[in-house]
């Protein structure tokens, strides 16, 4: 497994955790607990590079993480920065712990939305030529 990304969130709709791999088209995997969520997913990893090595398919280069400097700066309306504010000091954190713990929580949602398990299928059963 040459680096590839590996994300565990909880899936409320399948109530169990969900291991996801956005490098290889959001390949998932599920299972009780978090550490069985990435067990399966490096099985599923493992089987997929297999495929795409029998196919002559070349796969995928992992996410280069190290590229990014973990910071962005965005603008939001000020009743929004207000609100986030209020929040933060109700939590006694900082609106940067905050604002982190938002979007992490908003990231895994997203690596668990409904399009995902399509996704997967589109990517490794479309013919040879067609772009998912």
């Amino acid at each position: 497994m040459p680096g590839y990304s590996q994300f565990v969130a909880w899936s409320p709709e399948d109530q169990q955790y969900m291991a996801v791999c956005p490098e290889l088209g959001h390949l998932v995997a599920l299972a009780d607990t978090e550490e069985d969520a990435v067990r399966e997913l490096k099985v599923a990893i493992g089987l997929v590079l297999q495929d795409m090595a029998a196919t002559g398919e070349t796969p995928p280069a992992p996410f280069d993480h190290g590229s990014h400097s973990g910071q962005f700066r965005i603008r939001i309306p000020r009743t929004l920065h207000a609100r986030l504010a209020w929040h933060a000091e109700r939590e006694r954190v900082s609106l940067n712990t905050l604002v982190c713990s938002l979007l992490s929580e908003a990231s895994a949602q997203l690596n668990a939305a409904g399009y995902v398990a399509e996704r997967v299928r589109d990517a490794y059963r479309a013919p040879k030529g067609r772009q998912s």
